[in-house]
């Protein structure tokens, strides 16, 4: 995706407070590694759609992992204030 391209956009799937648009830094080499795609031969053509593949199949396993990990953590906040609501109403 070059500079003046925007994200894909997925409706109903960005929560706002999650960006999508990569920082700079981060743009300027991805175009750098684009820019040497068409200097690759097929070989090496599979082993980087390969590497890439597993990369973001990771990641997708961590963003999943995460949210699990934050809905349980939400589940004993709430637990948590439960619990000291119950003990605050028992002591007056």
């Amino acid at each position: 995706m070059g500079m003046d391209e925007q994200a894909p956009e997925f409706p109903g799937s960005q929560p706002g407070w999650l960006d999508f648009e990569l920082p700079m830094h981060m743009q300027f080499e991805l175009d750098k590694a684009m820019r040497k795609l068409p200097q690759l031969d097929n070989d090496a053509l599979v082993e980087l759609a390969e590497a890439a593949l597993t990369h973001n199949f990771r990641l997708v396993n961590i963003a999943r992992q995460s949210i699990e990990r934050v809905v349980m953590l939400e589940e004993l906040i709430e637990a948590s204030v439960d619990i000291m609501d119950d003990a605050e109403h028992q002591s007056i």
